[in-house]
């Protein structure tokens, strides 16, 4: 081999065996996949472990990157790994979880906390957490598995997603306060809320935020989480009413980004959603026949630049590509109420939903 230094060859190794990370690629937790193995992924585990068998140089360079993204989706995956690292911590100058930038965990948690604990108790420098619960759970287990292994995420994690997460403030106000100035991007999706409620920790360096299918009554702890650095935010299946609304006031001077996955309530929803953030640029939302005129009571917005509009609801949209006439004309005159005068700002409006969107009769 040339007699190059290792540091060299540890960054040719490196961009050899990269891969985009969701996480990095896409800030916006709207954009994060929900259960694919990053592209690329098998391909590079093979490629490092070709490269572990060109030499000692390179077996010992290569086994830092081995474990820079973990993606578990089997039990055995999770004992095993476990295994490997508590065999090589004992190692003298061997700590390959210290390399470990990602973790993604799509196993069932009962059956695997331990082996979790043990895994991430290597992880000190871990950047992105992502985790589904699967099964049910019963109400005396809440503090069982699931705080153990919170207990055991490092701090310093800068993105994270969760489905199905547990929530009991006891446990989790701790583990999103050793979060709290590292995390700036985060989707919560289903969680499973006890009567105590969300927590209620500052967060002043989130700037992307995803949420779906939570009860109004959290919105009110979520107020409480200091969000003075929002950006966008995301909400699917919520309901849109006064809790929702004194959360849009308690980041209206940051937020750029606003979008809707589910139907939004009324027509002047839309008049009290402008009125609360007057530095909105950008707004995605769901067509319903219930917001014909929703542009029409908005007097005035100057940094409106763009909107997306999402047809692809029945019965607005019969098929990916069909529309019906008749209903067609109904979001053409939903858009006649925009004009340059009242949205100076504005440069692109859309609808998405129906590829070439044909009209038929």
């Amino acid at each position: 081999m040339p007699p190059l230094p290792s540091e060299i060859w540890r960054d040719i190794i490196r961009f050899a065996t990269s891969i985009p990370v969701y996480f990095e690629t896409y800030p916006d937790p709207n954009d994060w996949p929900n259960t694919c193995i990053p592209d690329g992924y098998m391909a590079s585990i093979k490629t490092k472990k070709f490269l572990s068998l060109v030499s000692h140089q390179f077996n010992r360079i290569t086994s830092e990157f081995f474990c820079e993204i973990i993606y578990l989706e089997e039990p055995i995956q999770a004992r095993r790994l476990a295994d490997i690292l508590d065999d090589l911590a004992k190692i003298q100058d061997c700590y390959p979880g210290n390399w470990t930038r990602h973790l993604f965990i799509r196993v069932s948690i009962t059956s695997v906390a331990t082996h979790l604990i043990r895994i991430l108790r290597h992880c000190s420098r871990l950047v992105g957490f992502s985790w589904v619960w699967h099964g049910s759970w019963q109400e005396g287990n809440w503090d069982s598995e699931q705080t153990k292994m919170l207990a055991a995420i490092p701090s310093g994690v800068q993105y994270l997603d969760s489905n199905g997460m547990i929530v009991r403030k006891s446990a989790a106000n701790t583990f999103f306060t050793g979060l709290s100035l590292s995390l700036i991007a985060m989707r919560i999706s289903k969680p499973l809320v006890d009567q105590t409620g969300l927590v209620e920790v500052p967060l002043p360096h989130l700037t992307h935020l995803d949420l779906s299918y939570l009860r109004p009554e959290w919105f009110a702890s979520i107020q409480n989480w200091g969000l003075r650095s929002l950006t966008s935010l995301s909400v699917s299946h919520v309901q849109i009413n006064s809790p929702f609304y004194r959360l849009l006031k308690a980041v209206g001077t940051s937020l750029a980004s606003l979008r809707f996955g589910a139907g939004i309530a009324s027509d002047n929803s839309f008049s009290d959603i402008f009125t609360l953030l007057p530095v909105l640029e950008k707004l995605t939302y769901q067509f319903h026949d219930n917001l014909i005129r929703a542009w029409s009571d908005i007097h005035h917005h100057s940094t409106l630049c763009h909107v997306t509009c999402n047809v692809r609801n029945i019965p607005i949209a019969t098929d990916y590509y069909l529309i019906r006439e008749d209903l067609w004309r109904v979001v053409v005159d939903h858009f006649t109420d925009i004009d340059r005068q009242r949205f100076p700002a504005l440069t692109m409006w859309s609808y998405v939903g129906c590829e070439n969107c044909r009209i038929f009769q």
